[in-house]
C-alpha cells in the first residue's frame, strides 16, 4: 500500500509506526513522492547518514540531499539537514 503525507502532517499512527518509516530511508518512496538514489552508509538511520535522492515529475528531477544530524530514539527525534534545489536548504529537528 502506498501512502502520501508530508513528513510534517500530523497523522492518526502510533508513534512506532511513523518513527520506523522515518528511520528507514530505504522506504521513502513508498510513501513520499521520492525516489531514493543512494544511501551511504546503508541501512537504517544513524547520525552521518546521508541520503541522495530525487522528487518531482518524470521530466524533471529535482535533486535532494538528506543527512541525519540527530537520532534520539528513546524521546522519538530527528535532526537532520536538507539540501533542495535551487541552493536551499534547511535544518530540521
Amino acid at each position: 500500500m502506498a501512502y502520501a503525507s508530508c513528513p510534517t502532517n500530523i497523522v492518526n499512527a502510533p508513534v512506532e509506526i511513523v518513527w520506523t518509516l522515518l528511520t528507514r530511508p530505504e522506504g521513502w518512496g513508498d510513501f513520499y513522492d521520492v525516489r531514493i538514489a543512494a544511501i551511504e552508509p546503508p541501512g537504517p538511520a544513524v547520525v552521518g547518514q546521508t541520503v541522495f535522492a530525487e522528487s518531482g515529475p518524470w521530466l524533471v528531477h529535482l535533486k535532494l540531499k538528506f543527512r541525519f544530524t540527530k537520532i534520539d530514539a528513546v524521546n522519538y527525534k530527528l535532526g537532520l539537514d536538507v539540501r533542495l534545489p535551487f541552493g536551499i536548504t534547511l535544518r530540521e529537528d
